[in-house]
């Protein structure tokens, strides 16, 4: 008993159909953030339980702090709604809103470990392996006082 080569249960007419379910790169758009030098670059770092903060906190750290940067110094642009996404207590949560995000995590090191904490908290973060896990479910933060 033979057997059919592979090759030959996929025809020419069958590889061309699926070529066409792909677009052409041409088709693409690109996007970008307006300002994007506000955006900051933030970056995990280990807690108390030697434990990762977790990149879902550290994610919407960057966002706040985004919206939060670019409300004060372009509050003629886009208003003042978002000063106070970082705030200028010890925390970084709460306090006077007229301090600005900074631009990285190495500024202002103790507030940003501790914001980034309060957002894990927020959201839900655990522990796991020495990684700070956020469930899918818990991405949206909640508000908090």
């Amino acid at each position: 008993m033979s057997c059919a080569p592979v090759t030959s249960l996929y025809t020419t007419k069958h590889r061309q159909k699926r070529s066409k379910e792909y677009k052409d790169y041409s088709s693409w758009s690109t996007k970008s953030i307006p300002n994007e030098s506000y955006f900051p670059n933030y970056w995990q770092h280990t807690t108390e339980d030697d434990c990762y903060v977790g990149c879902g906190p550290v994610a919407w750290a960057m966002i706040f702090g985004y919206y939060d940067s670019r409300s004060h110094y372009m509050s003629s642009t886009y208003g003042t709604g978002s000063q106070g996404l970082y705030r200028c207590d010890s925390d970084g949560a709460s306090g006077s809103n007229s301090c600005i995000a900074p631009s990285s995590s190495s500024s202002d090191v103790s507030r940003m470990k501790k914001y980034l904490e309060k957002i894990a908290k927020t959201l839900g973060t655990w522990c796991i392996f020495t990684n700070g896990a956020t469930p899918a479910s818990k991405a949206t933060p909640k508000t908090t006082t």
